[in-house]
């Protein structure tokens, strides 16, 4: 799947034919996706939207409280707390805190940037196998440590809001994955999920012009 089948990629992600051979599939399955699947920002979003795993399993999230688990809806959740007294307190003055940053910010970049190639390679003609693709390639594949990228993401926790308040209809066009091009060459990729924003170059060499403070819930990470 070009858009891991745990955050929703259905029918619609299935990598194309010849993309990725059985032994580069096994290895993001087991070392990049299923470690990125628990870190900032997806594993949020899953939590917020009460999106099972492949297995069905709700999706989870720790806090300074104590373990949180997804409800069947959006926006609920159940809570294993560390003692009853802080949940109480926590829970009326609104203090429940999370981690809202990754622990492995370039796992999480590699995971993006194969997902740019196999959204590429399913939208265009162009080729993911030429060498303007080779160091996307390699930073995805092995984690060159030569290679150098970076990630913008933005959450937007208004958006989240409204979202949660439509309900099931939030789930009708829940990911939007698109390529940007500058003079007809592929240059960044734009990942829309729920209320997650993320654009990562195709090529590490293409930067954004960015204001000198970014606004809020709006991050760079550079790996």
């Amino acid at each position: 799947h070009l858009f891991p089948e745990s955050l929703g990629g259905a029918e619609w992600a299935v990598l194309p034919n010849g993309l990725m051979c059985d032994k580069c599939q096994r290895y993001f399955g087991a070392k990049v996706e299923k470690a990125v699947l628990s870190e900032w920002p997806f594993s949020f979003v899953r939590f917020m939207m009460a999106i099972p795993t492949k297995k069905k399993k709700s999706a989870q999230m720790d806090t300074n409280l104590g373990h949180m688990t997804a409800y069947k809806l959006p926006g609920y959740s159940t809570v294993h707390a560390k003692s009853e007294s802080p949940f109480d307190n926590a829970y009326r003055f609104g203090k429940i805190q999370i981690t809202a940053f990754p622990r492995e910010p370039r796992l999480v970049c590699r995971a993006l940037v194969k997902i740019a190639i196999g959204s590429l390679a399913s939208s265009d003609s162009a080729d993911v196998f030429g060498a303007r693709i080779n160091d996307a390639r390699r930073f995805a594949r092995f984690g060159d440590p030569n290679i150098k990228w970076w990630y913008l993401e933005r959450v937007d926790l208004r958006e989240m809001r409204r979202i949660l308040n439509l309900g099931a209809k939030a789930y009708k066009e829940p990911v939007n994955l698109e390529t940007i091009y500058l003079d007809s060459i592929p240059a960044l990729f734009n990942l829309k999920y729920f209320f997650l924003k993320i654009i990562t170059p195709i090529e590490p060499h293409f930067e954004m012009d960015l204001p000198q403070e970014l606004p809020e819930g709006t991050r760079i990470y550079r790996v």
